[in-house]
């Protein structure tokens, strides 16, 4: 054991009782001490300081910004610090390095099939979900400019806020590159997939009173040419079958299209959508709109047949998903809430999260669920309290 005081770092054998100072050990006043195997490692808010067989000073390392905390396994020390996260070989001659990793704080989530894709303000990580119960980090993708993403089980698509879609494969490599600007009065608004074609909407002919219309391209997503142009910007967009079901913005409508040739959509039906409509799902029959509460119309006529939830204030980030007769309802910070279909009863399970959310997927047989610090893997058919698996950095 070792514990510091005004003559230095004492050096304790428990098993014997006898005890010892640490030469050259009261040069800085330890903001916290570790062994690691044979060594003592000392640090304070400047230096680390290392000690062989915590007898004998041999490295003393400036620290490159003011840390927090630290761990150490033999020739590692890991250091979390104001700026980001320091990955040292404590042994090695020199100083630490000066600039130290930048702590990741994702703000957008895609997940697809085995593939979680993580999107911070200048890059995307790239984890595989193949072995749910161990996340693996694939690759980082640079992101600079990059306003929206979504996925399917073969790609992930990004677009810039200067219009440029990007496609790459689930390694991380760029496959097809184009850009859907309209002029210098254009604005991106979104992307998403529907079947096999991806759908990247923008609003034209923009002046400070607002835009002349909003639309939505579909891209082919091999070559990202554009096969269709559809009027109104997606909101959300979810697929049953050969039929996509949207939510558009200007008009403000929920369609239901043929997707059968997914680079050609053709609309079947569209009505109205509730005010301040934030997402969109399909169960049997029925079209969810997710506005405050839940709405459901009949997928034929488009009208509508039942209310659930109680209301709240509508929210752009609000969404409902539905997997089977499993509906997922995120109308606040904190974990989905489920609900059994067709009656919307509430699920037994119930879990909390360490931190408000700020997105989620579903993957097979899991939901995936982004929250400000962790990215956490719940596994609902499991167990009545699904566990976790946190990824941080």
């Amino acid at each position: 054991a070792a514990l510091s005081s005004f003559d230095g770092v004492t050096v304790i054998d428990v098993g014997t009782d006898n005890h010892r100072v640490v030469a050259d050990s009261n040069l800085i006043i330890p903001q916290q001490m570790t062994f690691s195997g044979d060594d003592l490692l000392v640090m304070d808010a400047r230096q680390l300081l290392v000690y062989d067989d915590a007898r004998t000073l041999i490295r003393d390392h400036a620290l490159p910004t003011q840390p927090i905390a630290f761990d150490a396994a033999p020739t590692f020390a890991a250091i979390a610090t104001v700026s980001g996260v320091a990955a040292v070989r404590y042994l090695a001659d020199g100083p630490l390095p000066s600039t130290p990793f930048t702590s990741s704080f994702y703000t957008k989530l895609a997940s697809a099939s085995d593939r979680v894709y993580l999107f911070d303000q200048d890059r995307i990580d790239v984890l595989s979900t193949a072995v749910p119960s161990k996340p693996g980090f694939i690759t980082t993708i640079p992101a600079s400019g990059t306003v929206d993403m979504t996925a399917t089980d073969t790609a992930l698509f990004t677009l810039t806020g200067n219009g440029a879609v990007t496609a790459y494969s689930r390694a991380g490599v760029v496959t097809a590159q184009a850009s859907i600007s309209d002029g210098f009065d254009s604005q991106i608004l979104g992307i998403h997939t529907a079947g096999n074609a991806v759908w990247a909407s923008l609003a034209v002919g923009c002046t400070l009173q607002g835009c002349r219309e909003r639309k939505t391209l579909v891209l082919d997503p091999n070559t990202l040419t554009v096969t269709a142009t559809m009027t109104g910007s997606v909101t959300d967009v979810t697929v049953a079958g050969t039929r996509a079901y949207a939510l558009v913005g200007f008009p403000d409508e929920m369609r239901v299209l043929n997707i059968a040739d997914p680079q050609h959509p053709s609309q079947i039906l569209a009505a109205a959508a509730p005010a301040f409509a934030s997402s969109i799902a399909y169960s049997a029959g029925k079209v969810f709109v997710l506005a405050g509460k839940v709405f459901g119309y009949s997928e034929a006529t488009l009208t509508l047949v039942e209310e659930h939830l109680s209301a709240v204030t509508a929210n752009a980030s609000h969404r409902i998903r539905i997997d089977g007769t499993c509906a997922l309802v995120s109308r606040d910070a904190n974990a989905p809430i489920g609900y059994d279909l067709p009656t919307w009863t509430p699920a037994a399970s119930t879990f909390t999260l360490p931190s408000n959310l700020r997105a989620f997927g579903v993957q097979p047989g899991m939901l995936v669920l982004l929250t400000e610090h962790s990215l956490e893997l719940a596994y609902p058919t499991l167990t009545g309290k699904p566990p976790r698996r946190r990824a941080s950095r």
